[in-house]
Formats: structure tokens, sequence, C-alpha cells
């Protein structure tokens, strides 16, 4: 399957191929809107290498250790794996309220 980039970068051939006249308005409309595609394009890929970074630093941090967001009073709360697996009941330092947390650890990320 070719990437977004490989796909842009055909249709820019194609453009560039039919010597396209960019005197005529729709023309250089066309080819206008190829290089916003171009740079799009590219913003999509660095997102997408981006969040496959931070993904895989998560992976690594959170192995052991996970923050939480209270429910109730939004604060953010460091929750030990072996806590959610051994059931315990947490309770939020904060205000004191029980806290329910579903976290899957050994969800697969291709799935």
């Amino acid at each position: 399957m070719k990437s977004l980039n490989e796909k842009v970068a055909y249709l820019k051939g194609l453009a560039d191929g039919m010597e396209l006249d960019t005197s005529v308005k729709q023309n250089r409309l066309l080819m206008v809107m190829i290089d916003i595609l171009e740079d799009m394009a590219y913003s999509i890929e660095d997102i997408q290498d981006l969040t496959d970074e931070l993904y895989e630093d998560c992976q690594i941090d959170c192995s052991e250790d996970c923050q939480y967001q209270c429910p109730n009073c939004g604060e953010l709360i460091d929750i030990e794996e072996k806590m959610i697996e051994n059931g315990e009941q947490l309770i939020c330092p904060e205000c004191n309220e029980p806290i329910k947390v579903a976290i899957d650890f050994d969800e697969d990320p291709e799935e």
C-alpha cells in the first residue's frame, strides 16, 4: 500500500507531466491545490511519527506505574499496576473518594 506522500507525489508528477499552462486560472488553482496536498501529507506523516513515538514512550513509562485522573476532583494520581491487578480499593488522596479504574495493561496496541 502506498503512503499518502507517495500518492501525492504521483499526482504531482502527473500534473507536471501534463505541462499545464499556469497562466490559465483553472490550471493554477489545480497546481496550488496539489502543493497544499503535498504540505498536508508531510504534516500528517510528522503527526503519525510523533504519535508512534509518544505511544512507545508511554509503553515504557507506564509499564509499572500510570497516572489516572480522579473522576471526582480531577487530581492526577499515581497508580501502580499491581494495585489494579490485585483489585485493591483505590482512594483519591485529594478528595478521599473511592475510584474505579479499568485499565487493561496487557492490551495489545496492534489490535
